[in-house]
């Protein structure tokens, strides 16, 4: 009698194991982002998606560059939602723009288009001097009466450098803060 209640036991366990079980594991259920470069001129070097609750962006997902007028499909995307990156290459610098909160559901294609005006820019700084270092860097946006805070976490020595990234498109003044010698002021940049 004992292994006749041990079989009932185990076939309950599975009976209630499959009632619980929708057939739908989160891992096993996915979508397709579709990245589509039909509203710009740029060709789109990379892309880069992840969970939201990740702190990194993961892997490129181009293999190639997308060029303008076509899209590219990531296929078995688990259903979640995430943040996304595309990375364009200017004459002067790298650019990006960002789509945060894209819900990706079961079945579903999420379709993220890129435009050039949602590009970001970039400032890099060269100090080009023979013996004065950059102390302090401020950038403001040219309609602004104020400058935002130091832009440098360090000070950028003779044939040294900073670029920085993801700056709003716009025109900005700059502000450059020597050890000897007078500030330099660059307006609308």
């Amino acid at each position: 009698m004992n292994f006749y209640i041990r079989l009932l036991l185990i076939s309950l366990l599975i009976s209630l194991v499959t009632a619980c079980d929708d057939g739908h594991d989160n891992i096993h259920r996915t979508g397709i982002v579709e990245l589509e470069n039909n509203n710009s001129s740029l060709s789109i070097y990379g892309f880069n998606f992840s969970p939201i609750e990740q702190s990194t962006w993961g892997a490129n997902q181009l293999s190639s560059p997308l060029l303008a007028g076509l899209s590219f499909d990531i296929s078995s995307v688990p259903i979640g939602i995430y943040d996304t990156r595309a990375l364009v290459k200017g004459m002067f610098s790298t650019y990006s723009t960002f789509l945060y909160d894209v819900s990706v559901f079961e079945d579903d294609i999420v379709t993220v288009v890129s435009t050039d005006s949602g590009y970001t820019g970039s400032l890099k700084i060269i100090n080009g001097s023979v013996d004065a270092k950059i102390t302090a860097l401020y950038i403001s946006r040219s309609t602004s009466s104020v400058w935002k805070e130091n832009q440098l976490d360090y000070e950028i020595v003779p044939s040294g450098s900073l670029h920085l990234f993801d700056i709003d498109t716009g025109l900005y003044d700059v502000k450059v803060v020597w050890d000897i010698g007078p500030d330099t002021l660059y307006y609308d940049k």
